[in-house]
């Protein structure tokens, strides 16, 4: 309603209540005082009637009393519609907010919608395209081979020359192969304008959990397999990257299946993650197992669905030389994996003995792995949402893009000395390299 509208309606309302008063004063001013009795007999002629004891005199209602009171009723009148008038606006705004709440879901789906149908539009260009050129590539062949035909025939009937012959062939061939290039840069073109279309905008909060839903922004990690020098080196450098473009936002590192892997380089993962100025989240969105699962539950804040799996147990060494030499390799292991364990054990509120007892405890192997909501019970995880919505990624995946095969068998790099490994392999998928 506009606000033209809304003065109108306040002064019809008010029409009411300034009549009420007016009626009111003028009904005070027009009241006669108050006649005596009818049944008192009139007093004898000549005699004065005796004055009541204590009778105070007839008040009048003076016009400027009449007046003042008019005017306190229009006051009080008026004051009513504006509280009025402040509850209804009040009520405008909390309906456009729970507008604007309940339109959101309907716009984000309706945004995905629009770049899934661009999506399939440019597919289908780029296949109509490639079958186009493939039928001008078909035509071009069978024209070269009609001539070839048709010149073998003129070469024979008029002795045609054989260079004149196999310059024409080279000449169709040539005409074939830029046939085959220009399909290739069609492709390309199609493909690069697909990779154009437009992705939904990535959603930055300070608290992205929201209401069971966390919202990953662009600023992001993708974390899958062992936990190497490599994966290690990388990871750290995209926090710091992060940082150095803004400290005010959250990093999201995001596992997807992660065994674990070497304690030296998950304990570059962590202290990196202890001393990033913006806060570094890690969402499991499969299994953290291991080392993986170490960097979960020391996180700042973490995350995982309903069913994901958190597995914690020992670590494993391999030592070398002699007995003194592999005792020596051997405590230093102790030592160094009781350190990474020490954190993990006082957030849960366990000793080390009590932890490993426990995993024994729950699998025969002391591979103890939680669904997410257990782990969250056991404090491994902070936090299970209902839905994670990935603000940043793509509308289309890259071309070139290629993932693993599940039998995949990952050489890892040999351990430093007094290293050691945290990761689950059940299936012997990891071994050293040669």
């Amino acid at each position: 309603m506009k606000k033209n509208d809304l003065n109108i309606l306040f002064a019809t309302a008010l029409l009411p209540f300034v009549a009420f008063a007016s009626a009111a004063a003028q009904e005070a001013a027009d009241v006669p005082a108050e006649q005596p009795p009818a049944e008192a007999a009139a007093p004898a002629e000549n005699v004065p009637a005796p004055a009541p004891e204590n009778a105070a005199p007839a008040e009048e209602i003076s016009p400027e009393k009449a007046e003042a009171e008019k005017r306190r009723l229009e006051a009080e009148a008026v004051a009513l519609l504006r509280l009025e008038k402040s509850r209804i606006d009040a009520e405008v705004a909390l309906a456009q907010v729970r507008l604007r709440r309940d339109m959101a879901p309907g716009n984000e789906a309706r945004l995905r919608r629009e770049a899934a149908a661009e999506l399939r539009r440019a597919k289908l260009a780029a296949e109509f395209a490639e079958i186009d050129e493939a039928k001008r590539t078909l035509d071009a062949v069978a024209a070269r081979d009609a001539a070839r035909d048709n010149l073998a025939m003129l070469a024979r009937n008029s002795q045609v020359k054989e260079q004149e012959l196999d310059a024409r062939i080279d000449r169709l061939s040539r005409e074939i192969e830029l046939g085959r290039l220009n399909l290739e840069v069609t492709r390309s073109g199609l493909e690069e304008k697909a990779r154009g279309v437009p992705a939904l905008e990535p959603v930055r909060l300070k608290d992205p959990f929201v209401d069971g839903t966390l919202y990953v922004s662009d600023r992001r990690i993708d974390f899958n397999g062992p936990v190497t020098g490599d994966s290690a080196r990388y990871i750290v450098e995209r926090i710091y990257f992060y940082n150095n473009r803004d400290s005010e936002y959250p990093i999201f590192l995001v596992i997807g299946d992660s065994p674990g892997g070497s304690a030296f380089a998950g304990y570059q993962i962590l202290k990196a993650m202890e001393s990033s100025k913006a806060p570094v989240y890690v969402v499991v969105k499969g299994m953290a197992a291991s080392m993986a699962a170490i960097i979960t539950t020391l996180a700042e804040r973490s995350f995982c669905y309903e069913n994901s799996i958190i597995l914690h147990h020992q670590a494993s060494a391999s030592v070398v030389g002699n007995m003194t030499s592999m005792g020596e390799q051997l405590k230093q292991t102790r030592d160094w994996v009781s350190r990474l364990f020490e954190p993990v054990c006082k957030k849960i509120g366990k000793t080390q003995e009590e932890f490993v007892a426990d995993m024994y405890k729950h699998f025969s192997t002391g591979d103890w792995a939680a669904w997410g909501r257990d782990a969250a019970e056991m404090r491994w995880v902070d936090h299970v949402a209902e839905r994670i919505v990935d603000s940043a990624v793509p509308a289309v995946a890259d071309a070139g893009a290629e993932t693993g095969s599940a039998g995949t068998r990952f050489e890892l790099p040999r351990l430093e000395p007094g290293d050691a490994w945290l990761i689950y392999d059940p299936q012997n998928r990891y071994g050293l390299a040669r």
